[in-house]
């Protein structure tokens, strides 16, 4: 294949020509590993941030300091198409002080998200079947995935960020409690648990996926309270 320069995408293209050969259905074990990889590959901007986020092994070693403004501009700057930059590095990690002015456990928003085991299609609520019609789990399904699925906001003296992605094992460990333990909590015992870090001062780890024409993900790796002296120490040279 010819391999050229796209102005709109601002990267390197593979582009049929009239030389390009095109073999249909291969045999072989290049192809059948490649087939099965893009049967299970991340390929929309949230699985590849979830993707992303669980190769950080250790989010203790994510020690750059940042504002929340120095992370919009960097924002800003790897979600501009113009920006020579590909697409596999428009991604970045980094540690925050800052409140979490947004966190709804107890109200109307929906927090918890249930997906078929087998092909990960979204189940609608109080539906116990795969409407998926390629997946062989079609009909009454006995086991469901179910993760937290939640939007969080964060906020230090130079701005917020918003809709920050809290999911899955992560939201587990932040929140200290399983999807099932949190189900069969009561609505005072959901507020008392929102509270323990809303318009609290919390170390935040974050990833950020900046993809070209399309709004920027942001997802919480870790979420603890922060102690006065700490902060101070680390947010002096802002």
């Amino acid at each position: 294949m010819k391999i050229e320069y796209n102005n709109f995408h601002k990267i390197f293209l593979p582009n049929i020509s009239s030389r390009t050969i095109i073999t249909e259905n291969p045999v072989g074990i290049e192809a059948n590993n490649l087939r099965s990889y893009a049967l299970t590959a991340p390929i929309q901007p949230t699985e590849i941030l979830d993707y992303l986020s669980v190769t950080i092994e250790n989010t203790n070693s994510i020690q750059n300091v940042m504002s929340v403004r120095q992370v919009l501009d960097k924002i800003e700057m790897l979600c501009n198409p113009s920006t020579q930059i590909n697409i596999a590095d428009r991604h970045f990690t980094a540690l925050l002080y800052v409140l979490v002015t947004h966190l709804d456990l107890d109200g109307l928003s929906k927090i918890i998200t249930t997906r078929c085991s087998n092909c990960k299609t979204l189940i609608p609520t109080n539906e116990r079947y795969c409407a998926n019609l390629e997946c062989n789990l079609g009909g009454d399904l006995t086991e469901l995935d179910s993760n937290f699925d939640l939007r969080v906001s964060l906020s230090d003296h130079t701005g917020s960020l918003i809709n920050c992605r809290l999911t899955g094992i992560i939201a587990e460990t932040v929140l200290d409690c399983t999807v099932a333990q949190f189900s069969r909590m009561t609505d005072t015992e959901k507020c008392h648990l929102k509270w323990k870090y809303l318009m609290e001062r919390c170390v935040v780890r974050i990833m950020v996926l900046c993809v070209p024409n399309t709004n920027p993900l942001c997802s919480v790796l870790s979420c603890a309270l922060a102690s006065p002296n700490e902060v101070a120490n680390r947010i002096r040279h802002y």
